[in-house]
């Protein structure tokens, strides 16, 4: 597998024209080339042959550079720490980058890596940022990688009522679509779109699996990828996904879970997903040192359905444990510039804001069967 940055860095006629800009990079360490090398070290010393002296500047998503910043926290600014380059956050007080940063450069090179589900922040902040670098007439470059989990789609299309931060782009749940893909057909009408340039994957041998690299804190292995489109909704309950354990996004848990039941309940269930009834110990976040119930999940086949494992478990709680509830948060439009804004009081359903719809929830408060309600999309 070749993803974009190793074909960036094999095309000598590209890096010659970058080597006589001023680039930025928006990246981060779970980005690596064939070779294992970290994208920003890769592309950093390929263009440090010129007076430019490499990558100007480091633009980061959710998590940081290094992923050592939890989920939902503000990633801060890091001046002259990383290797005498300036790192400035879009996950803080900025979604995008300012005109004054923009300003001092030619370029924006993008490489990050996707989930293939709508709410995966990475993606809506490389739009963001390659939006803003048209706006002030930069070149764009987007390193694209392949969807980990295909190219199906499933879910509710996004109902502009709830469109955000974590709900950006006008696709189903699933969007089967590459970064590069998504950042084209949303910017194919912006009027400097010929400043956008994509250089594509290619496969060369998809079962040369190499060492997995986790693309955020919690997805450590290539099952929690699998599961992550339907375990990323529990995050709108009350429940875990056993963020903060070894089981992250690879379980379901609960001090109040009837995890036997539910585990037997769910091995009948068409999801390609076998489940077994566990105890499960966090070691950080709100559980931090408790030991409780769970379900623990092992995809048993390649194409695991995990958004309709997470449809059926919602159904199942929601219809069987009373101490089931749906959570809320305040709802930050997208238009605000930061995700800090004391100001707002307002709170959404989380689940309709991951979701970018309020269907499921009500489907599901309805008692609607759980086969009828994926049906709802899929027909």
């Amino acid at each position: 597998m070749l993803s974009g940055i190793d074909n960036l860095l094999a095309n000598e006629k590209v890096l010659e024209k970058l080597r006589r800009r001023r680039v930025a990079f928006l990246t981060n360490t779970s980005c690596h080339t064939s070779t294992g090398k970290e994208s920003f070290m890769a592309l950093n010393e390929a263009l440090s042959t010129s007076s430019k002296a490499g990558i100007s500047t480091l633009f980061v998503p959710e998590h940081g550079y290094n992923l050592n910043i939890s989920a939902g926290n503000v990633v801060p600014d890091v001046i002259n720490d990383f290797k005498n380059i300036n790192t400035y956050s879009l996950y803080g007080s900025r979604k995008w980058p300012t005109n004054d940063q923009l300003n001092s450069l030619d370029t924006l090179v993008i490489d990050l890596r996707d989930v293939g589900v709508r709410c995966f922040t990475y993606a809506t902040t490389a739009a963001l940022a390659a939006r803003a670098a048209l706006n002030e007439g930069l070149k764009v470059v987007i390193c694209d990688r392949i969807n980990p989990i295909g190219n199906n789609t499933d879910g509710p299309t996004l109902n502009p009522k709830y469109r955000s931060f974590l709900a950006y782009f006008y696709t189903p749940f699933i969007h089967g679509q590459t970064i590069g893909s998504l950042l084209k057909g949303l910017l194919k009408q912006h009027s400097m779109i010929e400043n956008l340039s994509i250089i594509p994957y290619q496969i060369i041998n998809y079962k040369d699996q190499k060492i997995f690299l986790p693309p955020s804190p919690s997805l450590q292995n290539a099952e929690s990828i699998q599961l992550y489109p339907g375990l990323v909704m529990l995050e709108g309950t009350n429940l875990s996904e056993g963020r903060g354990s070894s089981l992250s996004f690879r379980c379901v848990s609960a001090p109040w879970l009837k995890s036997e039941s539910l585990a037997d309940e769910a091995n009948n269930w068409p999801t390609g997903v076998q489940a077994e009834a566990c105890k499960v110990k966090y070691s950080t976040g709100q559980y931090k040192g408790k030991i409780l119930p769970a379900v623990k999940f092992e995809p048993n086949c390649l194409k695991c359905d995990g958004f309709s494992l997470g449809i059926h478990l919602l159904s199942w709680i929601a219809n069987n444990q009373p101490e089931f509830i749906w959570t809320k948060s305040k709802f930050i439009p997208l238009d605000n510039k930061s995700f800090i804004d004391e100001s707002i009081t307002e709170e959404n359903f989380i689940i309709d804001n991951l979701l970018g719809d309020n269907s499921l929830r009500l489907a599901i408060s309805g008692k609607e069967n759980p086969i009828n309600i994926i049906d709802m999309w899929r027909n």
